[in-house]
């Protein structure tokens, strides 16, 4: 059985004299400890599948499950990371990373320490008493990470996370995420433009198309660069045929 069932759906976005289809009866799955890419132009979909996966979003037409169960709300079970890291400069970071733990009413001690012990394993040691102000764009985006898997997710959705740090630091953070996936065993979904980012992090990519978004293509990672870290998977021969490959899939969609 798959972790995460996505079942013809289809989004329908009405206006008072028109529609636009954004989704056309996408159909896909994901298995336990699978690490998947949507890659596509903008406007194609894939941020308002994630709304659609997360249950911030209920689709004009089909379903999405984990393990069977109907996804129709927001549930701990999904963690969901976007670009910005939407940190409260209010908060402390340790008041930052357990928001989760109190939306969903799930903050104990255990759970306070688990979600503590995370920034220590990403490298963020006394800094909890921080305000997000004070820690660097890298940084900040670790602690959402952290806030993400403090309530400790099934599957984490992750929308270009990386997409406004520079190139150091997002490749840093592509590592930090690869290695802290594999450690909790956990599925996720990239949102990505970046083709390189899709092959140097993922085990499967799928290719979108736009007006409507459907999928054109689903590309598998060869094993050989499944075993690598990110940094190394680019330096791969096969990492440059990959890429050329998708770059020539894609110019054909337009």
């Amino acid at each position: 059985m798959s972790l995460l069932k996505i079942d013809k759906i289809t989004q329908v976005f009405f206006s008072s004299d028109d529609y636009k289809v954004v989704l056309d009866n996408v159909n896909l799955e994901i298995n336990d400890n699978e690490f998947v890419a949507f890659l596509g132009p903008s406007g194609c979909g894939k941020t308002t599948l994630l709304s659609i996966i997360s249950g911030l979003l209920k689709p004009t037409i089909g379903n999405v499950y984990i393990k069977d169960i109907q996804i129709e709300k927001p549930t701990n079970r999904i963690g969901y990371m976007l670009q910005q890291d939407f940190l409260y400069p209010w908060r402390t970071i340790e008041e930052n990373i357990v928001i989760g733990l109190e939306i969903n009413k799930i903050k104990s001690p255990e759970n306070i320490r688990y979600a503590l012990n995370l920034l220590k394993q990403v490298g963020l040691e006394n800094v909890e008493q921080d305000y997000p102000q004070q820690l660097s764009g890298g940084m900040r985006q670790r602690v959402a990470l952290v806030r993400t898997l403090a309530t400790q997710p099934e599957i984490l959705l992750l929308d270009e996370p990386f997409s406004a740090l520079d190139y150091q630091t997002k490749i840093k953070l592509e590592e930090l995420v690869f290695h802290t996936l594999k450690q909790f065993k956990k599925s996720a979904i990239l949102v990505t433009h970046d083709i390189e980012e899709a092959i140097a992090v993922c085990d499967r990519i799928y290719i979108f198309n736009k007006d409507p978004g459907t999928i054109a293509h689903e590309i598998i990672v060869p094993e050989d660069l499944k075993q690598l870290n990110p940094f190394n998977a680019r330096q791969h021969p096969e990492f440059a045929k990959l890429f050329d490959h998708i770059w020539k899939e894609m110019e054909k969609l337009g």
